[in-house]
């Protein structure tokens, strides 16, 4: 999977601001750090496939979606829908290792 990363992308004092665009440009994750702003925007017609790999990257670098409760998903524009992610829990490990 091939992804461009955004300009800006910077590790400063109050955390990550950067893009990451799927290789087709379907999809875009959005990490904002200091405006607490995570998001994945994608077309309508993006393709399932890449989505899961979208949130398989999204996992791994600690957001999860939000639940119903906190966030419905919104449209952008006629074309495009915005996901709100949420920082994952802490205390939640990413792999689990099980003694054989």
């Amino acid at each position: 999977m091939d992804y461009r990363q955004g300009d800006g992308t910077t590790p400063d004092d109050g955390g990550w601001v950067g893009e990451f665009t799927s290789a087709d440009g379907q999809i875009k994750l959005v990490v904002n750090d200091p405006e607490y702003d995570w998001h994945i925007d994608a077309r309508l017609d993006h393709r399932p496939s890449v989505m899961r790999q979208v949130l398989t990257l999204a996992r791994m670098h600690g957001f999860e979606l939000m639940d119903e409760d906190e966030g419905d998903p919104e449209f952008v524009d006629d074309e495009t829908i915005r996901i709100y992610l949420a920082p994952r829990a802490a205390a939640e490990p990413l792999l689990r290792v099980v003694a054989a």
